[in-house]
C-alpha cells in the first residue's frame, strides 16, 4: 500500500523562502565583492612596492647629483680663484719689481707658469670627467634619456669634445712666460682672457646642466610621490570597502540562516497541523 502526503504550503512559507534566497544571494554577491577588493588590493600592493623602489632610486640619484654638483661647484670656484692668483703673480713678476733678484724672479716665473699650465690642463680634464660622468648617467638611465635635457646635453657634449680637442692644446702656445714690452703684456692678457673665458664658459654651462638635470629629477620625484600617495590612499579605500563588504556578507548570511530556520519552523508547524 502506498502512502501519499499532500501538504499545502502557506504564503508565509513562500515569503520566508523568498527572503532566505534573497539574503543568501546578497551574501554571495558581497563575498564576490570582497574577493574583487582583495584582488585590487594585491595589485595596488605590487604598485606601491614597485613605486617605493622607484622613489628610493630617484632619491638616491638626487642625493648623488646634489653631492656631485656641490663638489663640482666648490672645485670650480677654487679653480677660478687659483687661476686668477697664478696669473696675477706671474704678471707681478713681469713688472718692474726689484724686490727679488733676477735668479729668484726667473725661478718664481717658472714656478707660476708651470702651475698655471698644469692648472689649465687639470681644469680641462676635470670638466671632461664631469661631462663624461653626466653622459654615462644619461645613457644608462631610461628616465634621463626621456628628458629634453638629454637631447640638449648630447649635442653640447659633442661640441665640448670638439672644442677642447681643437683649442685646449694650443691655448698656452700663445702665452709668454716673460713679458717686457706693453705689447707683449697686452698679448698675454688677451691669451689669459681666452683661457679664463674657456674655463668660465664650459664651467657655467656644466653647472647649468647639473641644475637642469636636478630640475628634471625633482619633477619626476614629485610625480612619483604623488603617485605613491594616490596608490596608498586607493589601497586604504579598497581595504575599507573590503571590510564593509565582508561585514555585509556576514550579516546577510546570518539573516539568511535566521530566515532559513524560520522557514523550517513554519514547515514543521504546517506538517504537524496537517498530520
Amino acid at each position: 500500500m502506498r502512502l501519499a502526503y499532500h501538504i499545502e504550503v502557506s504564503k508565509k512559507a513562500y515569503v520566508l523562502l523568498l527572503i532566505t534566497a534573497l539574503l543568501h544571494l546578497f551574501s554571495i554577491v558581497f563575498k564576490q565583492l570582497v574577493i574583487q577588493q582583495v584582488h585590487n588590493m594585491r595589485n595596488l600592493d605590487q604598485n606601491i612596492s614597485y613605486n617605493a623602489i622607484k622613489v628610493k632610486s630617484l632619491r638616491s640619484n638626487n642625493d648623488f647629483l646634489n653631492d656631485l654638483h656641490l663638489i663640482y661647484y666648490l672645485n670650480n670656484v677654487n679653480f677660478i680663484s687659483e687661476l686668477n692668483e697664478y696669473a696675477s703673480n706671474l704678471a707681478k713678476l713681469n713688472s718692474n719689481n726689484k724686490d727679488l733678484s733676477e735668479k729668484k724672479t726667473e725661478e718664481a716665473r717658472e714656478y707660476y707658469f708651470n702651475k698655471l699650465q698644469s692648472l689649465h690642463k687639470r681644469g680641462y680634464l676635470y670638466k671632461y670627467d664631469n661631462f663624461y660622468l653626466l653622459y654615462n648617467l644619461f645613457e644608462e638611465d631610461d628616465f634621463f634619456k626621456s628628458t629634453e635635457t638629454y637631447n640638449k646635453f648630447k649635442i653640447y657634449y659633442e661640441y665640448f669634445k670638439s672644442e677642447v680637442d681643437k683649442d685646449q692644446p694650443n691655448l698656452f702656445l700663445k702665452f709668454n712666460k716673460v713679458t717686457k714690452s706693453q705689447e707683449e703684456k697686452k698679448e698675454n692678457f688677451k691669451t689669459y682672457s681666452e683661457i679664463f673665458g674657456y674655463h668660465e664658459l664650459f664651467g657655467e654651462d656644466l653647472d647649468d646642466f647639473y641644475k637642469d638635470i636636478k630640475k628634471d629629477l625633482h619633477g619626476d620625484l614629485l610625480r612619483q610621490f604623488i603617485k605613491q600617495y594616490y596608490f596608498i590612499e586607493t589601497y586604504n579605500d579598497n581595504k575599507n570597502l573590503k571590510n564593509y563588504y565582508l561585514i555585509l556578507s556576514i550579516l546577510f548570511q546570518i539573516f539568511g540562516l535566521t530566515f532559513l530556520l524560520l522557514l523550517f519552523k513554519e514547515l514543521i508547524t504546517i506538517f504537524n497541523v496537517k498530520r
